[in-house]
Order: C-alpha cells, then sequence, then structure tokens
C-alpha cells in the first residue's frame, strides 16, 4: 500500500495530494464558497456595499481555487506518456481520475461562477 507522499509512478511526479486536490479541489471550493456565502449574506445587508464585496471577493477566491484544481486535473489527464494507449500503463488510473476530475471541477466553476452571476440579481436582504 502506497503512502499519500509516495508518487503513483516512479517516472512521474504525483503525488496522492495532487490527485487529491485534482479530484475534490472543485467541489471543495464549491461547498467553501456555499458555506462561506450564506454566513457572510447577514453581514452583506448590514453594510451594504463592503458586505457585497466580500461575497464577491469569497466567490473569487473559491472559482481560483476550483480552476486551479481543473488545471491539475487537465495535466493528470495529459500525463499517460506521449504514444502509450490512455487505458493500458502505470498511469491509466490517474487518467482516469484526471477525467473525472475535470468533469466535477467545470460543473462546480459553472455552479460557483453562475452563484457570482446571481448576486445582483437576487436580494436576499428582503423579508419574504
Amino acid at each position: 500500500m502506497r503512502s499519500l507522499r509516495a508518487p503513483v509512478s516512479p517516472d512521474a511526479d504525483i503525488s496522492g495530494y495532487t490527485v487529491t486536490f485534482a479530484l475534490l479541489g472543485g467541489l471543495s471550493a464549491w461547498i467553501l464558497r456555499l458555506i462561506v456565502g450564506s454566513w457572510l449574506v447577514s453581514y452583506a445587508c448590514r453594510s451594504g456595499l463592503a458586505g457585497t464585496i466580500a461575497l464577491y471577493t469569497v466567490g473569487a477566491v473559491c472559482l481560483a481555487i476550483a480552476a486551479a484544481a481543473l488545471v491539475l486535473s487537465m495535466r493528470l489527464f495529459g500525463s499517460r506518456g506521449r504514444g502509450e494507449d490512455w487505458e493500458e500503463g502505470e498511469l491509466a488510473g490517474v487518467t482516469y481520475i484526471g477525467i473525472l476530475g475535470i468533469m466535477l471541477n467545470a460543473i462546480s466553476l459553472i455552479a460557483i461562477l453562475s452563484e457570482l452571476v446571481s448576486i445582483p440579481f437576487i436580494n436576499p436582504c428582503e423579508p419574504t
């Protein structure tokens, strides 16, 4: 059994932490944005523009994290050697994780971006 710090292949410098971030980075950023964003809504209602800027800042940071995870997933997908069949070889599992990471991180990017775009159109401060 390999430790998390051990590279996936002796030829590849891909650690377990890298693979984990590439797979779950976007989803974690989206969840972080939902939790911190919902916590900041009451502050945004009290402070006005400063609170809205805080919501956008949190969203931009989470968007950057998800984009970094997407780039890393694309790197994992491309980590198979030139001329190798992507279904065979030492890095075949990493390639599949790269594909899954690309899909999950793209969905997370779209979700975070759509939430950021909706901030000016939805007023959470109005009582229902």
